[in-house]
């Protein structure tokens, strides 16, 4: 599978893998930083990586800092408003994104776009349960 992102509601469920989204991200957040919103990329928890390979970093004699092994949960709400606002601009122009897929990604902006509307559906429970969220790393 490779790298991916989860979408994950605290005490609540998580998406299927959000690879593409992770992979696009560094486009997201210029779309986002141009529609004046949160950049996705700054909901992002890393600790489950971090986890996976501190028995790795410490062989090498790196320690992991305490931080980067702290869950991170995060505020829906700025996320949900973010994710709208890329949702509703790539409907009308998905080339804002700055994608051009090649044949072997042709599938990437609709798988995308079920992504992001998957995300909000899920920051929507979020936000209706009082509930914290975060886009957990994974490999």
């Amino acid at each position: 599978m490779g790298d991916t992102l989860v979408v994950s509601v605290r005490g609540g469920r998580a998406s299927d893998d959000h690879s593409i989204t992770l992979r696009l991200l560094p486009h997201l957040d210029a779309l986002s930083a141009r529609l004046k919103v949160a950049k996705l990329s700054a909901f992002q928890d890393g600790s489950a990586l971090a986890a996976e390979f501190a028995d790795e970093f410490a062989e090498a004699g790196v320690d992991v800092p305490a931080e980067a092994l702290q869950e991170r949960w995060f505020d829906p709400r700025p996320a949900l408003e973010a994710v709208r606002a890329i949702v509703t601009h790539l409907e009308s122009n998905f080339g804002a994104l700055g994608f051009r897929p090649d044949e072997t990604r042709a599938h990437w902006p609709n798988d995308l776009m079920d992504e992001l509307r998957e995300t909000a559906a899920l920051l929507e429970e979020a936000v209706a349960a009082g509930a914290r969220f975060r886009f957990l790393l994974l490999m």
